[in-house]
């Protein structure tokens, strides 16, 4: 089952709180219900949803570009959606246009995360030592370089 993939307003409520619900189950430093509003109430700020035929959240990816500059900034599939291509569906929606160099960082551990990235053209460039916490981890700095610029 495809997902369909749609761009998140403020006064979708419901999906907000289905999102904050989904990164406390994911994450262990989860960002509040207030911070997941706050994101999306940002002009810089995109939230788009991945929803099944009956709406239910099955996953979610926060994007934000400030002039040539774009990064993922969070991105998480619902553990009974996993390996259906919902990453994919969301990162294709967010990439779709996309006119910058794009980044990201990603848990040293997380293998799946990393290959997908690597698909889509992201290249490691650096490491964030001991950047995440619970358990504490290293980050992998990766970046996708927008079409036709020096790499």
């Amino acid at each position: 089952m495809m997902p369909r993939v749609k761009r998140v307003t403020p006064e979708e409520t419901a999906i907000l709180t289905a999102v904050g619900e989904l990164e406390t189950q994911i994450f262990s430093d989860a960002w509040s219900l207030r911070s997941i509003q706050d994101a999306v109430e940002s002009p810089c700020m995109t939230l788009y949803a991945a929803l099944s035929e009956t709406d239910e959240l099955m996953g979610y990816l926060f994007f934000m570009q400030v002039l040539d500059e774009a990064e993922v900034a969070n991105i998480a599939v619902s553990p009974d959606f996993r390996r259906n291509g919902v990453a994919s569906c969301l990162l294709d929606t967010a990439l779709e246009n996309v006119e910058a160099d794009i980044f990201l960082e990603v848990r040293a551990s997380n293998a799946p995360a990393i290959a997908l990235y690597e698909k889509y053209g992201f290249r490691q460039y650096g490491v964030r030592r001991n950047y995440y916490e619970s358990p504490r981890e290293d980050a992998l700095l990766m970046q996708r370089h927008k079409e036709g610029k020096a790499r």
